[in-house]
C-alpha cells in the first residue's frame, strides 16, 4: 500500500495498522538519521519518536504524501539537531567545576571527524534543491535500487542516475563551502551506511503514543516524556512558522505584483479616457448633430 494510502487510513479512521505500516517503513531512515546526529542512544530513540509524532501533528499539511520519507528526512535531521543542542547543554551544566583536560576522549580523532560530519551532510543534503535531493534520499537513505527510485519518482533510468551524480556533486560542492572536504569515495561511504532495523519495542512504543495523540485531537498526552513533548511542540510550532513566512512573501509579492498593476492602469487610465470619451463640439462618428 503506497504512503499516500496510508496516511489517508491514519488520518480518516486512526488505524493502528496503518500507523505502524509508516513506522516500520520508514523508521530505518529515521533512525539512521537520527543516530547519525546524536551520540547518545537514548537521545536518538526519543528524536525517533518525536519525529513520528510530529508526523501526526503535522500529516494534513503534508502536499505530497508519496515524498513522505523525504519529508520525515528533513524533520528527523531539525529534531534531532534540536535534541543535540539539548544534550550539550545539559553537559555543560552537568561539567561545570569539572576540569575538561582530566576527561579522557571516547572515540579517536577520525571517528569524532566522523561523528561532527554527518549532522552537517545531513543538514546539507536536506538544503537541496527537491528534484536532488529525492534521489539521493530513496537510493542511499531508504535504501532504494535505481529501478525502484526512477518508478517512484516517475523518471527515465538515465535521468535519475544523471541527478544522482548532480546531487552528489552539488553535496559534496557545498561542504565544501562550510569548510568540509569530502572526497567521493568517503560521501559515498557515508551516504551508504546502512540504517540497521528500528527495535520493536521503540516500534511498539511509537505506534502507541502517535495513535494517542492523534485521538487527542493533536493535544499532547501527559504520557509523553517532557523531552519528547518539547521535541515535538518545538518542531511544530517551527513547521507553522515557516508555512507563515511562505505565505508573507506570497502575500508581498502578489502586493508588489498588484501594486505595479494598479499604477500601470493608473498611467494608462487617463489616455484611455480622453481617446473614448467624444469632445461636446464634436458629435460621436455615425451622428449627425441637430
Amino acid at each position: 500500500m503506497t504512503d499516500t494510502k496510508l496516511l489517508g487510513a491514519f488520518l480518516g479512521r486512526h488505524d493502528v495498522e496503518a500507523f505502524e505500516a509508516l513506522v516500520r517503513r520508514h523508521g530505518p531512515l529515521v533512525l539512521r538519521v537520527c543516530r547519525d546526529v546524536l551520540d547518545d542512544p537514548d537521545d536518538a530513540e526519543d528524536a525517533f519518536q518525536a519525529t513520528f509524532l510530529v508526523l501526526v501533528r503535522r500529516a494534513e499539511t503534508i502536499r505530497d504524501p508519496d515524498s513522505l520519507g523525504r519529508w520525515l528526512h528533513g524533520v528527523a535531521n531539525r529534531v534531532a539537531l534540536r535534541a543535540r543542542a539539548d544534550a550539550r547543554r545539559r553537559q555543560i551544566r552537568e561539567r561545570r567545576g569539572v576540569e575538561m583536560a582530566a576527561m579522557a576522549p571516547d572515540h579517536d580523532d577520525d571517528e569524532a571527524a566522523l561523528r561532527e560530519l554527518r549532522p552537517v551532510l545531513h543538514t546539507e543534503l536536506d538544503r537541496l534543491p527537491k528534484k536532488l535531493r529525492d534521489p539521493l534520499v530513496l537510493c542511499y537513505l531508504e535504501e532504494l535500487s535505481y529501478e525502484q527510485a526512477a518508478r517512484r519518482l516517475r523518471l527515465p533510468l538515465g535521468t535519475l542516475k544523471a541527478r544522482l551524480s548532480r546531487g552528489r556533486d552539488l553535496l559534496r560542492s557545498r561542504l565544501t563551502r562550510r569548510g568540509v572536504a569530502v572526497s567521493t569515495l568517503l560521501l559515498l561511504a557515508l551516504l551508504g551506511e546502512r540504517a540497521g532495523a528500528v527495535p520493536p519495542a521503540l516500534i511498539a512504543s511509537t505506534v502507541d503514543a502517535g495513535i494517542l495523540l492523534g485521538r487527542r485531537s493533536r493535544a499532547m498526552p501527559p504520557t509523553i516524556p517532557s523531552r519528547i513533548a518539547g521535541l515535538v511542540d518545538r518542531e511544530s510550532g517551527a513547521g507553522a512558522l515557516r508555512r507563515c513566512a511562505s505565505l508573507v512573501v506570497l502575500a508581498a509579492m502578489l502586493g508588489v505584483g498588484g501594486l505595479f498593476l494598479c499604477v500601470a492602469v493608473s498611467a494608462a487610465t487617463p489616455v484611455i479616457a480622453d481617446s473614448l470619451v467624444p469632445s461636446k463640439s464634436t458629435p460621436p462618428s455615425g451622428c449627425h448633430a441637430d
